[in-house]
Parts: C-alpha cells; sequence; structure tokens
C-alpha cells in the first residue's frame, strides 16, 4: 500500500457531499471534555515503537495542500539551501500576487525563508542565497516577444495559440539561462467570473456551469468538466483543456531536458457563494481526480490550502439545488482574509497576509520536494536544529557515530554556520536499524497480541495520515526506529510502561465508534514521552518535542 502526504485526504473528497467527521476527533472523558487529534502519543507507542509499518509515507507523489503547511519548518537547511537556487515562475492574474506576498511576507517571520521577488522587467539571474519567484513570463498571446507580468487563462490553456506561446516562453527562459525550476498558471476567478451559472443544469451535479473562456475557439462563454458538459454549456472549452495544457508543457519540458517541474494548480475560494462557489469546487475535484491519477503529476492546493485555518478547522458552506438537494463546500477560512493586525486591506491578491503566508510555507514544502527532500528520508540537521535569529562567524561541528552488530563503524561529520557546537555520538547495539520494518513489536504486545496489532494498523492507515502530527510520527519511526528500538531494549521501565499503556488502551481502540481518552491516559501518554525524550538524541528529542507541543495545542483548543 502506498501512502503520501494527501492521499487519503483527497480520496475522501472525491464523493461529492461526503458528510466526514473530522479526522482525529475523539472525544475525551472527565470533567473537562477535550478532544485531541489522532491518539498522537498512543499511536506513537505502538506504531512508532512497535514498528507496524508497511511502506514510507513520504518519497512518493507532490501534492501541497493543506496538510503540508505546518512541515515547512522541518525542510532540513541542505534543501533550503536547494529551494534557494530555483526560479518559481508563477504567471497569472491578480491573485498570483498571493503566491509572491506570502513569500515576502515569510521571510519577514523567518529570514532563513529568503525570497527574491521581481515585478517588473527581466526576471532575476540566478543566485543561491534567496528564492526567486515572478509571473514573468516572455511574452503572451497578444505581446509575443517582451518581458510580461500578466497571463490570463487566454494565455495558458483555452487555445492551441495559447499553448505554443507558453512553450516557446518555457523554451526561451530554459535556453537563455534563465532555467525555470517550478511552473505553475495561477488561476484568477475564470471558473466562475464573466459568465454567471447558466445553460442546461447538469444532471449528475444539479449545477448551471459558469466561467470565462477568453480566447477560446467559441469566445468567452461559460464551461464544464469535460467534453460531457459541453451541450449544456454551448462551449467547446472545459476543465479538460487546462489538464491537456499542463500535461503538455510537462511533456515538453521533459523531452527537451529541461529542469523545470510543471505543477497543477486550484484556484481562487474566495468572493463567489452560492452555486458559483459550488460549482468552481466541483472544478477543483475534477483537478485533484486527474493529479491522483498519476503519481507523477504535481499539484499546489491552493483552495485546500485556503478553506483551512492555522488550526486545522475547516470552513465549509452550503448551497441548494433547484431539487432541494443540499451541497456543502469549502471556502476561504475567515482567519485567512486576516492581514497580520488582524484587520484586512486589499493589496491586491484578495486574501489576507494570513492566507498568504499559508501559500507560502505550502510553496516551500513543494519547492523542497522538488529539490529532492524525500520529506522524512534526510538525517541532514532541520530548521529546529539550527538557530536562525541570529549570525555568527562561530563553527559548529557535529558529529554522529553509529555502530550496528556487523561491526560496521559509521562516522559523519558536518560542518555548519551556528551558534553553538553539539557532538552527539550514539552507539546502536540492536539489529534493527533506521527505517527498518522490523522493531521489537512481540516485547511490547507478545504474539497473542498480533490481531489487535492489526487492528491498530487500521487505525493509523485511516486516520493517521490525516493530520501533519500524525504524518510527524510516521516520519519519527522511520527516522528513529534504530534508536527507539535501543531505548526499548535498555530500559526496562520504558517497556513496562509502554507495554501496560497500550494494553489499557487496546479496548477503547478496537470498540465501534471514535476512541474516548480519559485525562489520565492523555497525561500518561505525555508522561512516557517526556521519559522518552530524556533518553533521546538531540535529534529524537526534537521530533518529541513537536507531538508534545501538538497535543498540548490540541487540549488548549478543545478547552476554549
Amino acid at each position: 500500500m502506498q501512502l503520501w502526504a494527501s492521499s487519503n485526504a483527497l480520496l475522501l473528497r472525491r464523493i461529492p457531499d461526503c458528510n466526514m467527521p473530522g479526522p482525529f476527533d475523539l472525544p475525551m472523558q472527565g470533567h473537562a471534555a477535550m478532544k485531541i487529534p489522532a491518539l498522537y502519543g498512543f499511536l506513537f507507542c505502538a506504531d512508532v515503537f512497535c514498528g507496524a509499518m508497511t511502506s514510507p509515507l513520504y518519497g512518493a507523489q507532490i501534492v501541497a495542500d493543506h496538510t503540508v503547511v505546518e512541515l515547512y519548518d522541518e525542510i532540513p537547511l541542505c534543501w533550503i539551501n536547494e529551494v534557494k537556487k530555483m526560479w518559481l515562475n508563477v504567471p497569472g492574474e491578480s491573485h498570483s500576487l498571493g503566491y509572491r506576498k506570502g513569500l515576502e511576507l515569510l521571510e519577514q517571520e523567518n529570514s532563513l525563508f529568503a525570497a527574491s521577488i521581481t515585478e517588473s522587467g527581466a526576471p532575476e539571474a540566478f543566485r543561491s542565497d534567496a528564492l526567486r519567484a515572478s509571473s514573468a513570463t516572455w511574452g503572451n498571446v497578444a505581446h509575443p516577444g517582451l518581458w510580461g507580468y500578466t497571463y490570463g487563462e487566454e494565455d495558458f490553456w483555452t487555445s492551441e495559440l495559447a499553448v505554443v506561446h507558453t512553450k516557446a516562453h518555457l523554451a526561451y527562459a530554459n535556453t537563455s539561462d534563465l532555467a525555470i525550476a517550478a511552473f505553475g498558471f495561477v488561476w484568477c476567478w475564470d471558473m466562475t467570473w464573466h459568465n454567471e451559472p447558466g445553460g442546461t443544469v447538469d444532471p449528475v451535479y444539479k449545477v448551471r456551469w459558469a466561467g470565462s473562456s477568453v480566447g477560446g475557439p467559441g469566445g468567452d462563454r461559460r464551461w464544464g468538466l469535460d467534453d460531457g458538459d459541453n451541450d449544456l454549456t454551448g462551449n467547446t472549452v472545459n476543465m479538460s483543456d487546462y489538464l491537456d495544457a499542463v500535461d503538455a508543457y510537462r511533456t515538453y519540458c521533459e523531452s527537451n531536458n529541461y529542469p523545470t517541474k510543471v505543477f497543477f494548480t486550484t484556484g481562487p475560494v474566495d468572493g463567489y457563494t452560492g452555486e458559483d462557489g459550488y460549482q468552481r469546487h466541483l472544478k477543483h475535484e475534477h483537478i485533484r481526480q486527474h493529479v491522483l491519477a498519476d503519481e507523477n503529476r504535481i499539484l499546489f492546493d491552493y483552495a485546500d490550502i485556503l478553506c483551512y485555518s492555522d488550526a486545522a478547522e475547516l470552513n465549509e458552506l452550503s448551497w441548494t439545488d433547484a431539487d432541494g438537494g443540499v451541497h456543502r463546500f469549502p471556502h476561504i477560512h475567515p482567519e485567512n482574509m486576516k492581514d497580520m493586525n488582524g484587520g484586512y486591506a486589499e493589496d491586491g491578491d484578495h486574501i489576507g497576509e494570513a492566507g498568504a503566508i499559508r501559500l507560502a510555507k505550502a510553496q516551500w514544502w513543494m519547492l523542497a520536494r522538488m529539490a529532492g527532500w524525500e520529506d522524512g528520508a534526510s538525517t541532514t540537521t532541520s530548521i529546529a536544529d539550527i538557530t536562525t535569529t541570529a549570525t555568527t562567524t562561530a563553527t559548529a561541528t557535529t558529529t554522529a557515530t553509529t555502530t550496528t552488530t556487523a561491526t560496521a563503524t559509521t562516522t559523519a561529520t558536518t560542518t555548519a554556520t551556528t551558534t553553538a557546537t553539539t557532538t552527539a555520538t550514539t552507539t546502536a547495539t540492536a539489529t534493527t536499524t533506521i527505517g527498518d520494518l522490523h522493531c521489537p513489536a512481540e516485547e511490547l504486545l507478545g504474539l497473542e497480541s498480533r490481531q489487535m496489532l492489526n487492528g491498530l494498523r487500521a487505525v493509523r492507515d485511516k486516520r493517521l495520515v490525516w493530520t501533519a502530527h500524525g504524518r510527524i510520527l510516521i516520519m519519527l519511526y522511520y527516522l528513529h526506529s534504530a534508536e527507539i528500538t535501543e531505548i526499548l531494549a535498555n530500559n526496562q521501565d520504558i517497556r513496562l510502561r509502554a507495554r501496560e499503556l497500550i494494553f489499557e488502551l487496546l479496548p477503547q481502540l478496537q470498540a465501534e465508534g471514535a476512541p474516548a481518552l480519559r485525562q489520565k491516559q492523555v497525561a500518561s501518554i505525555c508522561s512516557l514521552l517526556l521519559t522518552v525524550r530524556e533518553q533521546s538524541s538531540p535529534c529524537l528529542a526534537t521530533t518529541i518535542t513537536l507531538l508534545l507541543k501538538g497535543i498540548e495545542l490540541e487540549c488548549l483548543r478543545s478547552k476554549s
């Protein structure tokens, strides 16, 4: 089974109007009822300690949606530096400004994520100290052969001429010492504006299509999902033309050995509500389905990122069709319409600064993945392990030595500019190595509990991948299985406490409905994590700290 950052969430969204409960909403019992996501601590004990994994979560398809926003600060420093060598090319109209404004705002929060934005003239030449981003294209349909900064549907996908001109841009840039690392069209309100919902009602979705197809063979008309909708709209243009265009650009870059990664995007979720908002959601879903059909396709899910708050809350609206059917659909979360001062001032991108920063975080994650980061497979120091608020000339040397039962000794020495000197030496005597799938489940559960362990694996596969903290757990297993195995083998107290806690929680997890955790159980989970952290290397300790912060955050949120 293949797991990746967003597959379960996307697959669950395939069913229109699927009224799924929020992932990991697990009610707690006690005088102060709370909710915590994911059974973080318990699954740490069961899945991480017992090694129930069957395949890696990361390293597969790249889908940047709301689930990756908070993973940006886990990008290892070496991959941040690779992103700083890139040109992110995001042509579009007004909404494309949000991509670039967000990068500027994120840099103001953390100077490590340096970005250089170009809004006019020729694109900036190669540099390695800041991510370059712009909407620049070498001409468009109306003005070929000049650098321009506005690109609409008529320039990108609604006609064969648009495809020709976009390929010309890709060729010119990549053969003029302006190699494009990542290229994606940024939707404006094209899915809903100019032409309001009209035409014949779609018999499947109960919606009338809307949208703009400037530059299309039939002119500017509303459009649907595929050729089956053409009779409903009176237009030969539909969303499949956009999908075909992106695939064509991707193939074009690959066949010409250009370094450009072409990615799909979803569009705005601000402004339009009712029938407009719902049919726009259907078009976003059509894009997501297309991306899922080929694991080599890449998606920047602009819409999904903005429909969730930083607290992982989804905002939804509803629309009732002519037959009385109620359709729920995501809409931009109010928090993402706010600026950092709590108000809102229109600055051209139609979203708040908070939403723009979420876009920026997801962009850094996506670009790091494009650069080669396997999102958990790197052993390089991450942001959490370095100081980013000050510059110093001090040199820190980190030495890690690992000895296995095969008597092989590996020594890695890294020199970095930071504010401290850290030396970490770990001797692993267990046969399990990092990423190994064979961890001592029998030590904790025993062979008689294998059926229960399989049930826990099902809980993990169905729920754990839904949240950022859940994915941290899985990442933790793959990075630290050898060290965790050693801690279990050498510390009888931790082993016995973990075993006792697992057996206490097993009946609750096997019962029907959402498992309920009592406050005492949550306290036991956190206490166990703290004890393990005391025995851990700095890298493992940092990951455990992230988990503990996640549990604390959710408990505080549920109390409020």
